[in-house]
């Protein structure tokens, strides 16, 4: 059925609302009455059911509401009756409670951090203490290549700058939410990217690079990134068809290059405990070995992330450490859709001091824009 409304025909103007007629008393005034009260007037010689709006302080009438059954294959449309301005006036503006007084005048607070002072600054402390496991997001991901072995991965020699930040104040400091408590991956995402990806945003974006155009480098970021990209079942049989892979990267970076964003980097957050040295200690001491336990489910989701966006530069947090890699080998060696794939190499950065996450996690993301603009010849500077 269809249900349309229209105001009662001779009271069209009572739509508008009028005011508490002189000696009208229920016992209230037009500030306390609470809404939705009832009331009977006279108006226009009609006798009408009238009720209090709180919103436009006034008393407003009823709606006519006709109900027309629907025929088997359509319903009627009737347009309303009412004008648009009725609308507006009948939702009325928001109304300042009583005793608020209006907004404070307030200017905007003078900045106190440089760049530097922003990056070295410790991070609030927040509550880590519930840990969770990690598991594999799609079975898909077993068909991506493990990782192991695992090198070092140095710095960049100039270390992408920073020592040669601007000491200018520029910045604010960052404020703890004390309301953050972690036990799921969304409050770990919430606390890393206040805390630790926030800071770094803002110093990168402001220190970023000079394209062989002459224009700055600009980056954006993205949450929740989603890809879906065909793959052979078999890369020596082609004519076996493909399947979709879909993959959904929690938080990404992008540079613009010619009025298209390019993706360049990505961090994958987990819960508190999920990065445990012990799951990649046997790939980077033991030949032969690869990542183990939860950090070698991490790893296949990494690698499928790489081969779906084209890059190389895939790091982890949890809110206690910062795991930051370059993935080595070919492209065509990340996935095999017939066998489990063999492990890749890499190199990785392993950060396990709360107090050093936003400078290396600035370090390695300058750094792998850098390598993503040279790569490309889009780089000057």
């Amino acid at each position: 059925m269809t249900v349309f409304a229209g105001p009662r025909p001779a009271c069209n103007n009572i739509m508008s609302g009028i005011s508490t007629p002189a000696h009208h008393n229920d016992g209230y005034t037009d500030d306390t009455r609470p809404d939705g009260t009832a009331a009977v007037f006279t108006v226009h010689g009609f006798v009408t059911n009238v009720a209090w709006s709180a919103v436009s302080r006034t008393w407003l009438a009823p709606l006519n509401v006709n109900v027309i059954a629907a025929t088997p294959h359509s319903s009627p449309f009737v347009p309303p009756a009412f004008p648009s301005a009725t609308l507006a006036v009948t939702v009325g503006p928001p109304r300042i409670p009583a005793g608020i007084g209006p907004l404070m005048d307030v200017p905007e607070p003078e900045f106190t951090l440089s760049a530097r002072m922003l990056l070295d600054s410790k991070p609030p402390a927040f509550d880590s203490s519930a840990t969770g496991a990690g598991r594999v997001s799609s079975l898909a991901n077993m068909y991506f290549a493990n990782i192991g072995p695992i090198t070092y991965l140095p710095p960049p020699n100039d270390l992408s700058g920073y020592g040669n930040l601007p000491t200018t104040l520029r910045y604010h400091p960052i404020q703890i939410d004390p309301t953050i408590s972690i036990s799921v991956e969304a409050d770990a995402i919430r606390a890393c990217h206040n805390y630790i990806v926030s800071p770094v945003n803002r110093v990168l974006f402001d220190n970023s690079y000079t394209l062989s155009t002459g224009a700055y480098c600009t980056i954006r970021s993205l949450c929740e990134d989603t890809r879906l990209i065909p793959i052979y079942y078999d890369q020596n049989r082609p004519e076996l068809g493909t399947f979709n892979c879909v993959s959904r990267v929690d938080f990404s970076w992008e540079v613009q290059i010619n009025s298209q964003w390019c993706k360049f980097a990505f961090l994958e957050f987990k819960r508190p405990g999920v990065l445990d040295s012990k799951d990649w200690a046997p790939a980077i001491t033991v030949e032969g070995a690869t990542v183990d336990g939860q950090g070698g489910k991490l790893c296949r989701q990494m690698v499928k992330y790489c081969y779906t966006y084209r890059i190389k530069f895939a790091g982890a947090c949890d809110g206690r450490a910062l795991i930051l890699g370059v993935l080595g080998g070919q492209r065509d060696n990340y996935h095999n859709a017939t066998q489990y794939p063999a492990p890749i190499p890499a190199q990785f950065l392993f950060v396990w001091d709360k107090n050093e996450l936003k400078r290396s996690l600035y370090i390695w993301l300058k750094y792998a824009l850098k390598v993503f603009l040279q790569e490309n010849s889009w780089i000057v500077q």
